[in-house]
């Protein structure tokens, strides 16, 4: 299992939230943050460890911790850096959405 790393699109976000995303986070580091758009995990893996729970959210982080318990090789990497969204409204309240519009922000 690979864990990539994500970038909001910046044309989402207020320019006080592109310079706390900036001063945070080096897209060249591999930091190790599961959000389901960052994952890249073998099949045979993904099946082992009984796939995505039907959780209400942190069902990306829940998978790593159940394909590390079948002895996956968990490895965080800087190879493929995730465009995903910066929207305000997340499907959960405890999603990446609140990150960007709450935690980052503090």
């Amino acid at each position: 299992m690979l864990i990539g790393t994500v970038s909001p699109d910046f044309a989402d976000l207020s320019p006080r939230q592109i310079a706390a995303w900036l001063d945070r986070f080096d897209p060249r580091a591999a930091n190790g943050h599961v959000h389901g758009a960052n994952l890249g995990v073998r099949g045979s893996i993904y099946r082992a460890a009984g796939g995505f729970a039907p959780l209400g959210e942190h069902e990306d982080v829940d998978l790593v911790v159940r394909c590390a318990a079948v002895k996956a090789r968990v490895e965080a990497s800087n190879a493929f850096d995730v465009l995903t969204s910066g929207r305000a409204d997340g499907r959960t309240g405890g999603g990446y959405a609140r990150y960007l519009y709450t935690d980052l922000l503090q």
